[in-house]
């Protein structure tokens, strides 16, 4: 039987620019609940905000891709522009180099 294989997922969230103003309070509310949320399901394994913008990176760990839409939530995904990309490791990328040459 297969075991759970976990993936990593890197995060880049934006505060949309139309969130100005009063709206702020209610961005930064939404995006402390967000990181309590994520902080406590123990998946997160670095965060932080990108000096000199509005952004902010989280590194996950998950067991699929569609724990992320329910780790990020709607606090999140409805106030913030959000990349997403997979994160392969070195070791992983120089064992996919050494069985697959040029």
């Amino acid at each position: 039987m297969w075991g759970v294989v976990q993936m990593k997922f890197l995060v880049i969230a934006e505060a949309r620019d139309s969130i100005v103003g009063d709206a702020v309070r209610q961005l930064r509310a939404n995006v402390a609940t967000a990181i309590q949320r994520i902080t406590a399901s123990g998946k997160l394994l670095a965060g932080g905000i990108l000096g000199g913008r509005r952004m902010a990176f989280l590194l996950l760990e998950l067991d699929s891709a569609d724990d992320l839409l329910e780790l990020l939530g709607s606090e999140l995904i409805d106030s913030m522009q959000c990349e997403v990309y997979p994160v392969i490791s070195f070791e992983r990328i120089g064992q996919f180099f050494q069985e697959h040459p040029i």
